[in-house]
C-alpha cells in the first residue's frame, strides 16, 4: 500500500484524476463515489468535503461532515430529506466503512474540488442511529 503523510496534498484535473494520483490507480472519468477500496483489509480511502456544508448526489442523501479544530475528530451528520430511508440504509451498512484513510476535498476552501489533503487514518467511534450522526476518531497517520 502506498504511504500517506498527514498534510500531504494532491491536485488533479478531474475528480477521477485526483483519486488516480493519490491511489496510483486508473479509474475512468465517471467514477462518482467518495470511497475507494484499498489493499488494507476492511479499510477504504474516503474522499469527502469536510466543511460542515450539506453535500451529496441527491436531496435524500445529503451529509454534512465537519472536522474538529485539532483535526482529531470527524462528525458525519445526515441532513437529507428522507430520514427513514437513510436510517435503514446506514444501519444495514453499519459494518462497512468503519475504518478510513481520510482525504479532505477542497482543503483550502477555495472551491477547488479536485484538490485533496490527507488528514489521517480514522475509525468509527460512535454511531447515533436515531439522529444518524457518526463520529470518527483519528487513530494515527495510517499507512
Amino acid at each position: 500500500m502506498k504511504e500517506f503523510k498527514v498534510g500531504q496534498t494532491w491536485q488533479g484535473k478531474t475528480y477521477a484524476d485526483m483519486i488516480n494520483k493519490v491511489m496510483d490507480i486508473s479509474y475512468g472519468e465517471g467514477y462518482p463515489k467518495a470511497t475507494v477500496p484499498t489493499s488494507e483489509p476492511g479499510v477504504v480511502a474516503w474522499f469527502a468535503f469536510i466543511d460542515g456544508k450539506a453535500r451529496g448526489p441527491k436531496k435524500d442523501w445529503q451529509w454534512a461532515n465537519a472536522l474538529s479544530k485539532d483535526e482529531s475528530t470527524i462528525i458525519e451528520e445526515y441532513v437529507g430529506n428522507d430520514f427513514d430511508n437513510a436510517r435503514e440504509k446506514v444501519v444495514s451498512l453499519q459494518g462497512i466503512f468503519r475504518k478510513r484513510f481520510c482525504f479532505q476535498r477542497d482543503p483550502d476552501g477555495t472551491g477547488n474540488k479536485y484538490k485533496c489533503k490527507y488528514i489521517g487514518y480514522f475509525e468509527l467511534d460512535k454511531f447515533d442511529e436515531r439522529e444518524l450522526i457518526r463520529i470518527h476518531k483519528r487513530k494515527g497517520s495510517g499507512v
